[in-house]
């Protein structure tokens, strides 16, 4: 499992925690990952979750995985995914959130442009607020 912008560390320690065998958090604000670290300590998951300061850039453009979670912001999405789906192993899944629900039909669009399929959606209120935020849930095509 890969997650792109790892901040606390959560979504690695929760994958490991679920069954994952690896994973890896990539981040470029050194604060974020020592917290990460500390996380991932508490947790009892240090081997398991590796903690790279950077982006997806800083890895083997040979290294794939089974799943690619990023948590970011609509611009960041839009420029990272191509990355995404070249770091996602056929047939794999890309896990996204951080988009408002009024962004989510420009971004549905900008994905015809790669190999993946859209397979699970929601939308949910933040309550505190009152906005909408989307996430989904992509297939990477078997063949590319």
């Amino acid at each position: 499992m890969l997650d792109v912008g790892c901040g606390s560390g959560v979504l690695g320690v929760a994958a490991l925690l679920l069954g994952a065998r690896f994973a890896v958090g990539l981040d470029p604000d050194s604060d974020a990952l020592a917290n990460a670290d500390e996380n991932r300590r508490r947790n009892g998951v240090g081997r398991e979750l590796r903690l790279v300061r950077g982006s997806v850039d800083a890895l083997s453009e040979a290294t794939r995985f089974d799943r690619v979670l990023a948590n970011l912001d609509r611009r960041s999405l839009a420029r990272l995914i191509g990355s995404f789906v070249a770091r996602c192993a056929p047939g794999g899944r890309i896990g996204i959130a951080g988009l408002l629900g009024g962004e989510a039909e420009d971004f549905r669009t900008m994905l015809l442009a790669h190999p993946v399929e859209i397979v699970a959606e929601r939308t949910d209120a933040d309550l505190a607020t009152g906005d909408a935020w989307w996430s989904a849930w992509l297939a990477v095509a078997e063949s590319r």
